[in-house]
């Protein structure tokens, strides 16, 4: 795309914001926007008001247009700006288009169409680019069988013991009660379904109690196909989101690892990932009690767990032979869940977690080839749905290191 239409883009994106959009712009931005869910997201990032703020602060030890310069002397556009921007809006929107690395999200959003390569983009080498995960999942019934979901077709997959598993598009949903099942008695037999997700998979569902969870890459949920106790308990290993369905008689436990949630219904996010030193537990919406394994209220010696506020995150060591203390802190909530929304989100990452996150999405990856250490921090917020040559390249951008794809091989360089 020339730069006159990546401006165009960027007026509308700034009238919006502003409140002064014309209808004609509007629909022109809409048909924009509807074009890929690429668009979408950029659109829909650009007016995160929340994340904008946040980047802002970024932005302030950063030289925008001196990095804006630099993508203009590479030749990424064929012509010159048409549009003049003013200072303001355009430091405006070079937060909300990435944070960090500056311009970049620009430029591979609105040029991915150009046939031209670019000098700065990563090499390929050995074999086609690395494509990102997708929804994958497999479910394990209480009798032990397996099914593949992503391959499984629309409908109902199995019936277990007061509840119908269906499928419906890339989400499972539970029915204990309705046409495709039959209510559970006080004497039916609960038996425990789990859902695993690979290195690159993602997927949604819905529990017999209408509670949403949604699995990260490389996480499992194990759940009864009827919640018919005072409580609802689940097991969660890796990462999930969820939006609990109310319920004051009985409330619902996540266990994972050397930590429980403890919650009525609410909102938030557990990450207990096993090569992680922590269990982190970030409330987004409602109230949750954090304790450490084994000290739940009612059991002898029950240390008294900690409450959560919306935006804190709950911090407790997943080794079960270390201290129990929890740690508290404040965090940017759509930066934990940015994994939920579709993109990568790192905030002063080290080298070592960049990797891991793009290893467990990029299911492609056997190998990183680290020629030379990187001891740098990345700043950085990129769609997760990208081949892998692009990811690299936006962080590629950042001149702290340099990618190349060899095979099934990434190799780094400084």
């Amino acid at each position: 795309m020339q730069e006159a239409a990546v401006n165009r883009i960027i007026q509308l994106i700034l009238a919006r914001q502003k409140g002064e959009i014309s209808g004609a712009g509007q629909e022109e931005l809409d048909a924009w926007a509807n074009a890929s869910e690429a668009n979408r997201q950029f659109v829909d990032r650009c007016l995160d008001r929340v994340q904008v703020a946040a980047s802002l602060e970024l932005l302030d030890k950063i030289d925008a247009e001196a990095a804006w310069q630099r993508l203009l002397d590479k030749n990424v556009f064929e012509y010159t700006p048409v549009v003049a921007i003013r200072r303001k809006p355009w430091r405006w929107m070079v937060a909300a288009i990435t944070i960090g690395v500056i311009a970049t999200g620009a430029y591979l959003f609105l040029n991915k169409g150009d046939k031209q390569v670019q000098e700065d983009q990563v090499v390929v080498r050995q074999g086609d680019d690395i494509q990102p995960g997708s929804n994958k999942a497999t479910l394990t019934l209480g009798d032990g069988r397996t099914i593949t979901l992503d391959e499984a077709k629309d409908g109902v997959l199995a019936k277990e013991d007061g509840a119908a598993v269906n499928k419906k598009g890339d989400a499972l949903v539970y029915d204990p009660a309705g046409e495709n099942g039959r209510k559970a008695g006080k004497n039916a037999a609960v038996r425990y379904h789990a859902v695993t997700t690979p290195t690159g998979g993602f997927y949604a569902l819905t529990l017999p109690d209408k509670s949403k969870v949604w699995l990260n890459a490389e996480s499992r949920i194990s759940y009864p196909t009827v919640f018919a106790g005072k409580e609802r308990r689940v097991e969660v290993t890796g990462e999930a989101y969820f939006e609990v369905a109310k319920d004051p008689s009985k409330p619902f436990i996540v266990s994972t690892g050397n930590a429980e949630v403890r919650v009525l219904g609410t909102h938030f996010n557990v990450r207990n990932y096993g090569d992680e030193e922590t269990i982190k537990t970030t409330l987004l919406e409602g109230s949750v009690q954090v304790s450490a394994g084994g000290s739940q209220p009612g059991t002898p010696n029950a240390k008294p767990g900690t409450i959560l506020k919306p935006t804190q995150q709950a911090w407790l060591s997943s080794q079960s032979n270390k201290s129990s203390s929890i740690m508290v802190q404040t965090v940017d909530v759509e930066s934990v869940i940015a994994w939920k929304n579709g993109y990568f989100d790192f905030k002063a990452a080290s080298f070592t977690d960049v990797m891991k996150e793009i290893k467990r999405w990029y299911a492609g990856i056997e190998s990183v080839d680290i020629k030379t250490p990187i001891n740098d921090q990345f700043t950085a917020g990129i769609p997760r749905n990208v081949p892998l040559s692009t990811m690299l390249t936006i962080l590629q951008e950042t001149s702290k290191v340099h990618f190349e794809i060899k095979g099934k091989t990434v190799i780094v360089t400084k």
